[in-house]
């Protein structure tokens, strides 16, 4: 039985590796230059713009982002095209349709003494990757077009604005920059595809596209609930005023670009698990992604939480101090988050278990969302936080139990 990872999988994902590392990185070196510049009240602010971002955008892309990778990966070169044309036409609908309410609940959470249209603006950068090809460029399993279409140019457009800023001293011109950039990435890199196929007509019928998002609401359920519960508890912070509340956008913004740097191990663990068709291969795979990930994870929190405290002052010049009262319980989460992001989308759905995964995540956000409105006004800031370790945890379990349980019933169904 081979369970050797494949070769030319752990080069993919050296290449993934560095189309995240590079993003990730800039956007870690643009926080010391915009607190420096505006201060961290109006930092916080644009945080806060990008987390509702963050939330909407998931609503965007309806969960093509978790499903389209593999579905393209088994898809013939002349049907992806098709597919991609049909979601694009989709997301860009729900772009439309939830813009107005995007600004609104922005305006809402905004931190007083901010400028809530600036805040929209950076946002806007964030709710933009709704509309994204990356999941595409990943299920073709082609880290150089990634690199290309998406990560060079952010990166480029993430310094660009920096610099902008530190001549003009002004955030909007800075947000604004950002906004161009990603509206440059969206268009180029779906022209990209749409090209490929000569005489592709769009189908912009509402019945389409209401079908096509009927077809992906499993995926749409497993993004949208689990941003639900992940974006929710700075949200929270936000809106119930709490002085802290720019050392918890600090630890909450460097969890999330741990995560997304941590993202190739799950891109080459979603093509490891599956690639025999052998189910005894398959299950084995799974459980040894499954322990792979969770040896990963163990040495990721504690890096995360010893190594935040530290670096806090100099990632935002001085202007912000993380503690290990909030750096430990953020590690707590990150380390549920590196195993789930195998188990769930490598493991569990290449057993045919999508549904595991959605289900995982609505468990992950009822039992989160409330308990962080209860904690927080209990114990502020840091009760919140442990909340998200508490939600992290259901996700984790559920989706545990359910590999476990799909695992005995395939091996039974096989004697």
């Amino acid at each position: 039985m081979d369970l050797r990872w494949p070769r030319e999988a752990m080069k993919r994902g050296g290449m993934y590796f560095v189309a995240v590392i590079a993003s990730a990185a800039v956007s870690l070196l643009t926080i010391p230059v915009v607190i420096s510049v505006a201060g961290p009240t109006s930092w916080s602010g644009l945080i806060v713009g990008q987390t509702v971002g963050a939330v909407f955008a998931v609503v965007v892309g309806f969960g093509w982002s978790v499903t389209g990778p593999a579905t393209i990966s088994a898809m013939q070169p002349s049907e992806r095209v098709v597919y991609f044309a049909g979601s694009l036409v989709t997301r860009v609908g729900l772009l439309i349709v939830t813009a107005i309410p995007y600004g609104l609940v922005v305006y809402l959470v905004s931190p007083t003494d901010t400028s809530w249209f600036v805040n929209a603006v950076a946002g806007g950068c964030v709710l933009a990757t709704g509309i994204s090809s990356s999941w595409f460029f990943v299920g073709e399993s082609d880290p150089a077009r990634l690199l290309l279409y998406e990560s060079a140019p952010r990166v480029l457009a993430a310094i660009v604005a920096a610099a902008a800023l530190i001549g003009s001293g002004l955030v909007w011109v800075f947000v604004g920059v950002q906004a161009l950039g990603e509206l440059f990435i969206a268009c180029t890199s779906a022209a990209s595809i749409l090209r490929r196929e000569r005489g592709l007509r769009l189908n912009l019928s509402v019945r389409a596209a209401c079908q096509r998002l009927g077809e992906n609401s499993a995926g749409a359920m497993t993004a949208i609930t689990s941003t639900a519960y992940l974006q929710a508890p700075l949200l929270i912070v936000s809106s119930l005023g709490y002085s802290d509340l720019s050392a918890f956008a600090l630890a909450d913004k460097v969890q999330k670009f741990s995560t997304r740097m941590l993202s190739p191990v799950y891109q080459v663990s979603q093509g490891y698990v599956p690639a025999m068709p052998d189910l005894q291969v398959t299950l084995a795979r799974s459980k040894a992604a499954a322990y792979a990930a969770g040896a990963l994870a163990i040495v990721c929190a504690s890096l995360f939480a010893v190594v935040l405290p530290v670096m806090s002052g100099p990632l935002s010049a001085g202007g912000i101090e993380v503690d290990l009262a909030m750096s430990v319980p953020f590690a707590g989460a990150l380390m549920f988050v590196v195993v789930t992001g195998v188990i769930g989308p490598a493991c569990l759905v290449a057993l045919g278990r999508a549904r595991s995964v959605a289900l995982s995540t609505v468990a992950g956000a009822l039992a989160g969302v409330p308990v962080a409105f209860v904690f927080g006004i209990g114990w502020g800031a840091e009760g919140v936080a442990w909340s998200v370790v508490l939600a992290e945890g259901v996700v984790l379990t559920y989706q545990v139990l359910a590999l476990r349980k799909v695992s005995k019933s395939l091996l039974a169904s096989e004697t």
